[in-house]
């Protein structure tokens, strides 16, 4: 997996799978691509940049409940983000 971390907090924004392609920017990140036939999926993410993120690549032991800002990486190690607060809805309410 390739992860996306913040590089203040060491909270991980995004994981991606490895063949995802990924532009760490001065201005922003963009995330996929999009062929000359205009087929793909391009996001661009304009609240972060180089600047404040890091790309690391090859990470084989992504928890299988991520989600963003969920766990942070630091040096190596995952850890719960004690502040998380998930954002879906819960299932008790449906």
């Amino acid at each position: 997996m390739k992860l996306i971390v913040e590089n203040s907090t060491g909270l991980v924004k995004w994981a991606l799978e490895d063949d995802k392609r990924v532009l760490m920017g001065d201005e922003h990140l963009e995330i996929g691509e999009i062929d000359s036939d205009g087929n793909g999926n391009l996001m661009t993410v304009i609240c972060h940049s180089n600047k404040d993120c890091c790309l690391i690549e090859n990470v084989t032991n992504t928890p299988d409940d991520w989600f963003g800002n969920k766990y942070k990486y630091i040096n190596g190690n995952w850890s719960l983000n004690p502040t998380f607060v998930d954002p879906r809805p819960s299932e008790e309410g449906e």
